[in-house]
């Protein structure tokens, strides 16, 4: 990881100051580059309506206040969260992501894709519109029945909520269930797992087995191969391209079956059954049974809805590559930037001049971009800028989102955060701040990172505990760690900085306490 430098965050427009600006560490945890941050920018002020800019790279984000949503969808004429998100808005999303997906940009001039770009970019956040639509109906039920639980039961109410809504179907748990599947398959070749070690297609077009191997995992990277490894990084491969990290999982998983998602999944169902009963045993009356039951019911499409959300939210993203690769192998063609990805470190607004024949080639201003990149990914960002909000006016689904108001600790050896999944582990603390380093992880370490998103979730399941700088209880951290049944802190701030890698400590998931030992 790059050393954390000095840096100024702050405010140029003196009337943002008015408002509350929040760094976006769980959506945007890194710099982005020019295209990357315009895209991004894009989703926030007209799918969501919030403000958003970029500082020193990073995406702040003020959800109160103008600007309001400009993507006008057509309402959900269902009465639930999971109707409205199955049947209304994620039909409306796989159209939009088909058609971005099959559209045919080779056959397009530079000048063409370059013009057209924006138009794409647009496609994409009204996909993402749409999982933001389905967020209304989710989030009051889910909050309610959170709170109902921390009225009866305290401090333990959150926590004891969210387990459970764990352990029903959802794409992130059925995507590491796909990958489960595929290392069943290689459990009994050696020579095939020892080809999926390498993270090479190439390496198992040769051994027995490998053909049909392939012809399953291309079926998988078909259905779960066309994301973004974050929300936003569209600027990095997708496991369609670069299908390394997911072979390399599955070698892992076809080694050591005690750790897979199966098992994992199992253990969740166990878990939430167990506390289910638990927590209507510990209830004073029948009344307040029969309004858990309601209050469960009604928040029990969380987990589903949350996660589908997720999937094709990267998905959107991860689709805007095509079009932006297209034009960049054209200007590769004219001499205009030295690799196709480049395209990535330079504006929409720069794109149509430089697809002009007899443009000046732009490499070096790639080359001073991606330098300008690399050294903000070494600075820390300010949790907030501007006012901060009254607490009353914050949204309970988003704090408890976002894990507002924990203070970072001082105390490098007890570090607190978020209780996010119930359980106490002990094990090595493995820091791992991409997952392109994820081979480093080995049964039973701590997984310590920034944050995580769908791709990160078959880590869970072979780590022992998971901790994390970002988030609070409805992460997708805290979510795939309840999954995966392992404990998990959220939201410590600090813990890729002061967790030193291989050091041994111990994750306390129902206290949000992780100690290090000496």
């Amino acid at each position: 990881m790059a050393e954390q430098q000095a840096a100024t965050f702050e405010l140029k427009n003196p009337e943002d100051a008015k408002r509350a600006w929040l760094w976006d560490s769980l959506h945007c945890p890194r710099p982005l580059p020019p295209l990357a941050m315009e895209g991004a920018l894009t989703f926030y002020e007209s799918g969501t309506g919030f403000g958003a800019q970029a500082i020193n790279g990073y995406v702040y984000m003020s959800p109160g206040g103008p600007p309001a949503p400009t993507i006008d969808l057509p309402p959900s004429p269902y009465p639930d969260a999971m109707q409205t998100w199955e049947r209304h808005y994620l039909p409306m999303l796989q159209a939009i992501l088909e058609t971005l997906r099959t559209r045919d940009y080779d056959a397009l001039t530079a000048e063409q894709l370059a013009a057209r770009l924006p138009g794409y970019v647009e496609e994409s956040v009204r996909a993402l519109a749409c999982t933001m639509a389905a967020l209304g109906q989710l989030m009051g039920p889910s909050a309610a029945f959170v709170g109902f639980c921390a009225q009866h039961f305290g401090p333990d109410g959150p926590i004891r909520a969210m387990t459970m809504l764990q352990g029903f179907a959802n794409e992130s748990s059925m995507a590491g269930e796909g990958l489960g599947a595929l290392a069943n398959r290689a459990a009994g070749s050696p020579a095939l797992r020892q080809a999926l070690r390498t993270g090479k297609i190439e390496s198992l077009e040769t051994v027995a087995g490998g053909k049909e191997f392939l012809a399953a995992f291309r079926r998988y990277l078909d259905d779960y191969g066309w994301g973004t490894q974050t929300w936003f990084e569209v600027y990095r491969p997708t496991w369609r391209e670069d299908p390394s990290v997911p072979l390399r999982i599955i070698a892992r998983y076809a080694e050591d079956r005690e750790h897979g998602p199966q098992a994992a999944h199992e253990r969740a169902v166990a878990m939430r059954e167990q506390t289910v009963r638990e927590t209507e045993s510990m209830l004073p009356n029948a009344e307040a049974v029969a309004a858990f039951r309601e209050l469960f019911a009604a928040a029990a499409s969380y987990v589903p809805v949350i996660e589908g959300r997720a999937r094709w939210q990267l998905a959107a993203g991860g689709l805007t590559r095509l079009p932006a690769l297209a034009l960049g192998r054209k200007l590769v063609a004219g001499g205009k930037i030295a690799e196709p990805n480049d395209v990535f470190f330079l504006g929409m607004d720069e794109l149509p001049a430089l697809a002009l024949a007899g443009a000046q080639p732009a490499k070096s201003v790639v080359k001073e971009r991606q330098a300008e990149l690399e050294k903000q990914r070494g600075l820390q960002p300010v949790p907030m800028l501007g006012t901060p909000p009254p607490p009353e006016t914050i949204d309970p689904g988003i704090a408890l989102m976002f894990g507002f108001g924990i203070v970072p600790s001082t105390d490098i050896r007890r570090i607190t955060g978020i209780a996010a999944s119930k359980g106490v582990a002990r094990g090595r603390a493995r820091v791992i701040i991409d997952l392109d380093d994820s081979d480093r992880l080995e049964a039973g370490d701590v997984l310590v990172c920034p944050f995580t998103a769908p791709p990160w979730t078959p880590l869970f399941a072979i780590a022992s505990a998971v901790v994390t700088n970002a988030g609070g209880v409805l992460s997708h951290s805290a979510i795939a760690a309840r999954e995966y049944a392992i404990p998990c802190v959220t939201g410590t701030q600090i813990a890729t900085s002061v967790i030193p890698d291989g050091a041994w400590i111990t994750v306390d998931g129902t206290e949000g306490v992780v100690r290090v030992e000496a």
